[in-house]
């Protein structure tokens, strides 16, 4: 997977993402592959001491985003 790391737009259903928007194109959540949660020392850096994590399979391959309080981020993205 490669390392992207940009800001996105997310559509979740019951918490959990269900469709995510990044570069103009829309990708339909299939299936939610694996979710955990990563919590860092929250005086390095609190914009990120908390983030939650969702590997997602889509209609256009597998998305690997994150959630960090109301900001959703686009972590890994499958080639």
């Amino acid at each position: 997977m490669r390392r992207v790391f940009s800001s996105i737009e997310v559509e979740c259903r019951n918490d959990v993402p269900a469709r995510v928007h990044w570069n103009d194109t829309s990708y339909r959540v299939e299936s939610l592959v694996e979710c955990w949660v990563v919590e860092t020392r929250w005086w390095a850096d609190a914009d990120f001491s908390r983030r939650v994590y969702y590997r997602l399979y889509t209609d256009r391959g597998v998305l690997e985003v994150f959630r960090s309080g109301e900001r959703w981020i686009l972590a890994r993205v499958s080639d």
